[in-house]
């Protein structure tokens, strides 16, 4: 025979306990699941802030581009500006310039490499290199031998080492003006 003690209060605290597990387990569950949409609303965020930052240096490298080209633009707009502001001179000194442009360049011996003209009224003026001196002393004579040179002076010239190129400044007096040459 089985003995069952039916004491009153011991199946209301049976109840009690079970009502308090299973509330316990539900805050449990309810504060897991908290947890968890936290954790994956934290992860969507993060993913969403590489995305926005992937396309924000898309963006940058692609301004950046347009900047390099924009600033490429820029100096060879100064370059021409410079370029025609040398034809300007020429021109407002009265030298035929297609005869400059035509002549120099074909009495310039091989040796001798132009790095600048200039022209300022009366005088043009060519900055270059030479392999030696005897290249150079040609293309002097050559210059003078053009029929809108009148005199000419070398400006100066300089050699680092006797291996090295001759660095000189040539200037060539011209022999009239507007068009009289």
């Amino acid at each position: 025979m089985t003995e069952i003690n039916l004491l009153r209060g011991e199946l209301q605290n049976l109840k009690k306990r079970e009502t308090t597990l299973n509330l316990s387990l539900w805050v449990l569950g309810v504060v897991l699941t908290l947890l968890m949409l936290t954790f994956l609303g934290q992860l969507g965020l993060r993913m969403f802030i590489n995305y926005k930052l992937a396309r924000i240096e898309k963006d940058i490298a692609r301004y950046q581009e347009a900047a390099d080209i924009y600033n490429q633009l820029v100096r060879l707009e100064n370059e021409n500006q410079k370029k025609e502001e040398r034809l300007s001179n020429a021109s407002s000194s009265g030298l035929p310039l297609n005869e400059v442009l035509t002549l120099t360049p074909a009495y310039t011996p091989p040796g001798v490499t132009h790095q600048a003209w200039q022209i300022q009224e009366e005088v043009f003026t060519i900055e270059g290199k030479a392999s030696n001196y005897e290249t150079l002393a040609q293309f002097i004579q050559n210059m003078e031998s053009l029929s809108f040179t009148q005199s000419s002076w070398l400006q100066r010239t300089r050699q680092q080492s006797p291996q090295a190129e001759i660095e000189f400044t040539l200037q060539l007096t011209l022999a009239g003006r507007g068009g009289n040459l």
